[in-house]
């Protein structure tokens, strides 16, 4: 029997092979995929799944297969440790933003630590899943690994409740679709990414960030940033133990939808690139 095997580096596509807003949520898990989302969360250590996981749930054997060939990459901290040093070496520090205090647009503390947690979730959830499936698809001969001085890993509190499309106000939504769009190849049109929608509590935040990150848009940093995270993100990988993983023990539908995601840089890489950012912009925001 022919075995087909798809061209795992080269793999692109300008979307989510899934739509994250209609795919499985997290509550509606059932059985064994319920029991696989745990796991995830807890090896991971996050609070919530990012949309890779609930769109792999479409596809027969998709979830089970993926974790099982992933998991046995964190019997050790490299992916924790490899990540860090992944968004060391690239330049996530944006430029020409504006310093503004949280109450400038209308947020009070509390409300902005529940902001900044879901930003941190997504950011841990995207990056690993990022990189550990890069790992998977990477062919290369593997580098050792040379143990970090184990350390705790930074805990994230519990998340707001993820609403659903309808729980969302149609004008809330839009600004959800134009936070979406940046460094996204088709713009508005792109399938919305999980994070943005875990922010529809804060309209006007949306707003703010879309505008102000739209001026470095316009000069491709967030394209050129995407690109160069996944091919340091395929070199870096090189690091992580992956002898009991086999990405052509997949499902074939599965290991596209996984390529596309960890290959291309509009697809995770650009959620990786700007959730960073984000992240270190609101960093001083409480100082102001």
């Amino acid at each position: 029997m022919q075995v087909i095997r798809l061209n795992r580096l080269n793999y692109m596509e300008n979307d989510f092979a899934y739509d994250p807003v209609t795919a499985l949520s997290e509550v509606d898990a059932k059985g064994e995929i319920a029991v696989i989302f745990n796991d995830i969360r807890c090896t991971m250590q996050i609070p919530i799944l990012t949309s890779i996981w609930r769109g792999l749930a479409s596809i027969e054997n998709g979830v089970s297969s993926t974790w099982r060939n992933i998991k046995p990459m964190y019997q050790t901290q490299a992916p924790f440790d490899t990540l860090a040093n992944v968004l060391r070496k690239i330049d996530l520090i944006p430029k020409g933003t504006s310093k503004i205090s949280i109450r400038k647009i209308g947020l009070e503390v509390e409300e902005f630590r529940r902001l900044r947690d879901i930003i941190k979730a997504y950011n841990r959830s995207n990056g690993l899943n990022f990189l550990t499936m890069n790992a998977l698809i990477n062919s290369e001969s593997q580098l050792k690994y040379i143990q970090e001085e184990k350390r705790a890993v930074p805990k994230i509190a519990s998340l707001v409740k993820l609403l659903h499309r309808e729980e969302i106000a149609d004008a809330d939504w839009k600004l959800v679709v134009q936070a979406n769009s940046l460094g996204a190849s088709t713009g508005i049109k792109t399938h919305v990414a999980t994070l943005w929608r875990h922010l529809a509590y804060w309209p006007e935040f949306l707003k703010f960030v879309h505008q102000e990150f739209c001026r470095m848009n316009q000069n491709r940093v967030f394209h050129k940033l995407s690109e160069t995270i996944v091919k340091v993100a395929q070199c870096e990988s090189r690091f992580i133990d992956k002898k009991q993983c086999n990405f052509d023990n997949l499902p074939i539908e599965a290991q596209r939808v996984v390529s596309g995601y960890a290959s291309s840089p509009v697809q995770v890489a650009r959620m990786v690139v700007v959730g960073n950012m984000l992240e270190k912009w609101t960093e001083s925001w409480m100082q102001n």
